[in-house]
């Protein structure tokens, strides 16, 4: 038999994580207190980057999408430089996973990928991010 006080503590856990789950957390844009620039390559553009708060880290969440219809899509990657007021650079991050590929219609052929880093860090006020598509996999840093 299961005592009442293991019971309890696991309705608190539960409600607990439904609640962390729930919370969509503070979108640091609106407060003035980021901005975000993107930079296309050639033949992809990012689009729908957006940036979530939660308490202790930073959701960064961006997608990739051919700029005309292709049959397969080769995402390359995402690099995601942030920096702060005063210009000196916080992270660089090169992001290579992505989810699967998504159809924007039932024939079409625009594919798009979604690239997301979830970080543990607190943003510092006025800082600048800036998304980059690179369309290898692997980053040359010149």
């Amino acid at each position: 038999m299961i005592k009442p006080w293991v019971n309890r503590c696991f309705l608190v856990i539960v409600v607990f994580v439904l609640q962390a789950c729930a919370t969509k957390g503070i979108d640091p844009t609106q407060s003035g207190g980021l901005t975000i620039s993107t930079v296309d390559s050639k033949d992809v553009s990012v689009s729908n980057v957006y940036v979530r708060q939660f308490e202790n880290e930073i959701l960064i969440h961006a997608d990739a999408r051919p700029t005309e219809p292709v049959r397969f899509f080769h995402p390359g990657h995402l690099s995601f430089e942030l920096f702060t007021a005063d210009g000196h650079q916080f992270f660089n991050l090169d992001v290579t996973r992505y989810t699967r590929k998504h159809s924007d219609g039932h024939r079409s052929k625009m594919k798009h990928v979604s690239f997301w880093v979830r970080m543990p860090i607190d943003l510092p006020n006025g800082a600048r991010l800036t998304v980059s598509h690179h369309e290898k996999s692997v980053h040359e840093k010149k």
